[in-house]
């Protein structure tokens, strides 16, 4: 078990430690040891505040003090997850390396807490897919004999737990072992009704998934039973205990032996974490059916729920979400020969992330275009050109000197933009960039009197080229503009009609798809910039050289 811990901190923080023989001296500089504290609590121990991160420093010279920094935000992690202090070691039982036992039964203690809180994967989960040398176990029994210190048991941690939390033990113990006496006999009702004793103090209980909680939870405990009997087993192997009574011990598992009632039965934080796994899946099922259904509303109640604990998800945010996810569903699909599209929880927590970028990006966009608006309606040119300069407007370079030709092309397109400009095609049909006519219908809503929809007869005072905005003003209709690969983006500005957007609509054949600031700035107006900037030089060097 004791090296077990080193092996939850790699599966917490996703990243490679070194081996166990020599792991304790590099918990000293408490450098994984505040990475697995962002990896707890992200919000009060952000990556950046972490001292030498990559180790370069402590591998070239040894301690600094300022290492003391990362064992103080693992501290700072524990509290915010609200581990019981009476685990806590003293930062010298690390940097001194003084008490390590100690602070390994502290590792241990928190992986059990935050298993029980969903926030972190089970310790027991590493069985079996971790293999030790007998070099390293006997390496690292070695070390633990130089402190004369005997670890802790750590199958009492659950009753400190339960003790520090101020919980009834005797009615804790009384409702698990409840649960595992159902179990046995494998009654899914029974064992739902036990799970619901309030003082199991278990959460996430989901009556329709009862048959699949006793299902994994009967599995979970005879692994568990079986395993106690082996190491019974094995402890006899090494004895001179004659066969006739090892066999008894065997089947008994004797009374006599230093045996806990949890050898075999599940306890509580065992049986909330099967309970987390039942749930995680079917959510990830509702997840996947929510995203074939384009069900926004259910989709974002399932990625907020504490059945999945998908970080940083925001309301607003919930198209860019199902664009990510709808393309790792796909990627995943492509690469699986069983057509599972079923997305994981990492999968999802990744597309999330990457939703949350673009729709910073989004936004930023979007208020560069709501200023270029704002200056130019102001006809502020040194506010125009600062704002086309800002690098959240994603533009080509813009020139200082330029201010006024920027200013003069934008008030053209915003002039332009008023007349009807898809030509050459028919009542109900639309010009691409490549000058083919594609169909396009409308409908009425609450915004302007007619979008983008799927009716075409449904909107009074509107015709098939534009439509009458809340201001009054006839503005362009709301499409999106066709290029080579039928990519397309919405071409009117929530604010007017009369203010340019993103997305410009094409000019019958001439396919002005771009966005409406790019176009002006990517033109040989930049050129234009260029000889103006080099006029004014020359009429300076021109002044002095009279002078």
């Amino acid at each position: 078990m004791y090296i077990y811990n080193f092996r939850w901190i790699q599966a917490c923080i996703n990243e490679e430690l070194p081996p166990t023989t020599e792991l304790e001296e590099g918990l000293r500089n408490g450098v994984y040891l505040a990475k697995l504290g962002h990896f707890l609590a992200p919000k009060f121990v952000p990556v950046k505040r972490i001292y030498d991160r990559e180790q370069t420093r402590f591998q070239a010279r040894g301690l600094h003090f300022r290492h003391t920094d990362n064992i103080n935000h693992f501290f700072i992690a524990m509290e915010k997850v609200g581990l019981p202090k009476i685990f806590y070691p003293e930062t010298t039982d690390i940097y001194d390396r003084k008490n390590m036992p100690r602070s390994i039964y502290c590792i241990h203690a928190l992986s059990l807490f935050c298993f029980k809180l969903g926030i972190a994967p089970q310790i027991q989960d590493l069985y079996g897919k971790v293999q030790f040398t007998e070099e390293e176990i006997s390496a690292m029994r070695s070390e633990l004999e130089k402190y004369g210190i005997q670890m802790p048991a750590f199958s009492k941690i659950g009753g400190i737990l339960a003790n520090e939390m101020s919980v009834d033990d005797a009615a804790l113990h009384a409702a698990i072992i409840a649960i595992n006496e159902a179990i046995d006999n494998d009654n899914a009702e029974e064992t739902m009704a036990a799970l619901q004793n309030p003082s199991a103090l278990l959460a996430q209980l989901h009556g329709e998934s009862a048959e699949k909680y006793q299902t994994l939870l009967f599995a979970a405990k005879e692994t568990k039973a079986e395993a106690a009997r082996n190491r019974v087993c094995r402890q006899y192997r090494e004895s001179s205990m004659d066969e006739d009574k090892y066999v008894v011990l065997y089947m008994s598992l004797d009374k006599n032996l230093e045996h806990d009632v949890y050898d075999e039965y599940l306890t509580q934080a065992e049986i909330q974490g099967n309970v987390n796994k039942i749930n995680t899946v079917e959510a990830l099922v509702r997840v996947d059916d929510a995203l074939s259904r384009k069900d926004k509303d259910l989709l974002l109640q399932l990625l907020k729920s504490h059945d999945l604990g998908i970080r940083n998800v925001k309301d607003e945010n919930i198209d860019f979400y199902i664009i990510h996810l709808d393309e790792a569903r796909d990627n995943k699909m492509n690469n699986n020969t069983d057509k599972d599209s079923v997305l994981g929880k990492e999968e999802i927590q990744e597309a999330v992330n990457q939703g949350n970028l673009d729709a910073d990006v989004e936004y930023q966009r979007a208020l560069a275009v709501t200023n270029i608006n704002l200056a130019i309606a102001n006809d502020e040119v040194d506010h125009l050109v600062k704002v086309l300069q800002s690098p959240s407007s994603q533009l080509p370079p813009v020139f200082d000197t330029a201010g006024s030709l920027y200013m003069e092309e934008f008030k053209n397109m915003k002039d332009e933009k008023q007349g009807i400009i898809f030509v050459g095609c028919s009542d109900g049909m639309y010009t691409c960039a490549d000058g083919e006519c594609i169909a396009g219908s409308w409908q009425c809503d609450s915004y302007v009197d007619c979008s983008r929809g799927e009716d075409d007869m449904g909107c009074p005072g509107c015709d098939s080229d534009r439509f009458l905005c809340d201001n009054g003003e006839w503005c362009v209709a709301w499409w999106a503009v066709c290029d080579g690969e039928d990519n397309c983006g919405d071409n009117t500005d929530e604010r007017g009609c009369s203010n340019l957007c993103w997305y410009d609509l094409p000019y019958s054949k001439r396919g002005l798809t771009r966005s409406s600031a790019e176009k002006v700035v990517s033109r040989d107006i930049n050129k234009r910039g260029k000889v103006e900037a080099a006029g004014t030089n020359v009429h300076k060097r021109k002044t002095r050289h009279r002078k």
